[in-house]
């Protein structure tokens, strides 16, 4: 017999993200929809360089989302130090500031 109480199975993890929304864009696909539009009205000189953006943008990205698994991984296996290590890198490509830091207000004592 079909089961036909139950859900269906969940979408696909792609999918659960919030650029998926409609209206919730990233910057990627604001981007996109830029170089998009300056290629429509033949202007190659905008295009290009909202290309040259979309590309550095998105190859940071993607070295945030590989240190991701990467952090993942270590945490899984128990290596807090190498995961520390991991989650510096991401907050310095993310441009956060890194836990244990002295912010420069807090660093004068005299």
């Amino acid at each position: 017999a079909l089961v036909t109480e139950k859900a269906g199975t969940p979408q696909m993890w792609e999918e659960w993200t919030a650029s998926s929304c409609e209206d919730q864009k990233t910057e990627l696909q604001r981007l996109h929809d830029a170089i998009m539009d300056a290629r429509r009205i033949n202007n190659t000189q905008e295009a290009t360089e909202l290309s040259e953006k979309f590309q550095a943008l998105a190859a940071r990205t993607d070295s945030i989302r590989d240190l991701q698994v990467q952090l993942h991984d270590a945490v899984n296996r128990g290596e807090y130090l190498r995961a520390h290590e991991v989650q510096k890198q991401i907050h310095e490509l993310e441009g956060l500031p890194i836990n244990g830091a002295a912010s420069p207000s807090t660093s004068s004592s005299s």
